[in-house]
């Protein structure tokens, strides 16, 4: 049988992505290796949000194509729907095709391996199928794709386009798939959530379809991933007081600065968005608060990168993901005057990280003897007998290996943080099976 294995670069769509060509493939009649076992295909899903991570696909590319020269190699995703050619300039790469491109690669794998041959029919059925593609504890769940926004900084709408909800019909079938394979978590995932059903008609939006989630499933726990700062309404605070959605809110907040907002082009109105924040946080005092930032767009002088730190240091985020301005072609950023130099960029993004550390430290603290529900991650203990879990409020967790299942929800006691490297985690211990 063909064997046909797959590297994800990027986001959770990505990764989502990447399980719907998975699933694809043995529907097709294709085996699935991991990465880095000897395979016949390697598909290989891009990012385009930074030139980092397309450089990062390029040279994972080449080792690939060096270390198998005689692999068929796929590229698919968002920097080949953007930028094909520069992947097609590779020597060794064989079929380039976009994003939502499971159809396109399984017309390359069959006119590579089977030919004029109709392929070999899988003998797995829908559920099986399912399992393969979601292997893992916590599942992702697209359930929206594109944008409608215009950030002046991002990419993203060239490779994906507008808005498009998936119908809940959809959405409800994947989710019950989910839950028949054996997972607990399901991370709801897409480009912009935060927009789900505008395209669908008023009835439909984020707070309905987990409304209607949660009416369906009772065996699995929400998570959301990230939404914008305007979004944080009094629909969505009353949501996460639901015991099945997750403590923890990651927001694309961008800048503290009210000015750079407006040339990044997105809302300004941060007294609001920081308002919401504070009332969320008053209400749930265990939920992880998380953001995005972009340091070093153009036009970031000390001035307004002073106001990003004062917003970070005053709102009680657990943690951010701080990234430095990537120069996107074909985006209004690209070509603003007053660039900020990368040696500046550099060292305010390793101020935040910092400022982040300390954050994410006392927040795991301020964790110490509560309670909470750990999902079972790994699937057995490592070299000292720990077992990995993850907590509704997005805690790393370490649990003695005492009969604990994967995937299996647990009631826990935070105990000591445990720093290690910079790797922080928290041992626990379980009490009862099932969320409190």
């Amino acid at each position: 049988m063909v064997k046909v294995a797959f590297k994800t670069i990027g986001c959770k769509t990505n990764s989502h992505d990447t399980g719907t060509m998975i699933k694809a493939c043995i529907e097709a009649g294709f085996d699935i290796a991991k990465y880095h076992e000897s395979a016949d295909a390697y598909v290989v899903n891009t990012c385009a949000v930074t030139s980092s991570a397309e450089a990062e696909a390029r040279n994972l590319i080449r080792r690939l194509i060096k270390t198998n020269p005689k692999a068929f190699v796929v590229v698919c995703g968002c920097s080949s729907e953007v930028f094909p050619e520069q992947y097609r300039s590779i020597n060794g790469v064989d079929c380039v095709v976009g994003v939502r491109s499971e159809r396109a690669l399984i017309s390359c794998l069959k006119k590579k391996f089977f030919q004029d041959k109709k392929g070999i029919k899988s003998k797995l059925h829908g559920k099986e199928i399912q399992f393969m593609a979601q292997d893992r504890a916590r599942a992702y769940l697209k359930i929206q794709d594109g944008c409608n926004s215009a950030c002046s900084y991002c990419i993203i709408t060239k490779a994906r386009g507008s808005n498009i909800s998936f119908p809940q019909k959809v959405i409800l079938n994947e989710l019950d798939s989910i839950v028949e394979s054996g997972c607990r978590e399901v991370v709801l995932t897409g480009i912009h959530i935060g927009k789900y059903g505008e395209d669908l008609g008023k009835k439909n939006s984020l707070t309905s379809l987990v409304s209607v989630i949660l009416k369906r499933q009772n065996n699995i726990r929400i998570r959301l991933s990230s939404l914008n700062p305007d979004e944080i309404n009094q629909e969505i605070i009353e949501l996460f007081m639901y015991p099945l959605v997750c403590k923890h809110l990651h927001i694309s907040l961008q800048s503290g600065s009210c000015d750079m907002l407006r040339v990044m082009g997105r809302g300004s109105n941060l007294e609001l968005y920081l308002k919401n924040l504070n009332i969320i946080k008053q209400k749930i005092p265990s939920l992880a608060l998380g953001a995005d930032i972009i340091v070093g767009h153009p036009g970031e002088n000390e001035t307004l990168f002073n106001q990003t730190v004062d917003v970070i240091k005053t709102v009680p985020f657990s943690y951010l993901h701080v990234f430095p301005y990537s120069k996107r072609p074909g985006t209004k950023s690209a070509n603003m005057p007053k660039q900020v130099n990368d040696r500046i960029k550099k060292e305010r993004v390793n101020y935040l990280r910092e400022i982040s550390k300390d954050k994410l430290y006392d927040f795991y603290k301020s964790q110490i003897g509560k309670k909470l529900d750990v999902i079972i991650v790994s699937k057995k203990a490592d070299e000292n007998g720990f077992i990995k879990g993850v907590s509704d409020n997005y805690l790393n967790l370490r649990l003695k290996n005492t009969g604990v299942q994967y995937r299996e929800i647990y009631s826990c006691v935070a105990g000591d943080v445990v720093n290690k490297e910079g790797h922080i985690a928290m041992d626990a211990r379980y009490l009862m099976k099932g969320i409190l």
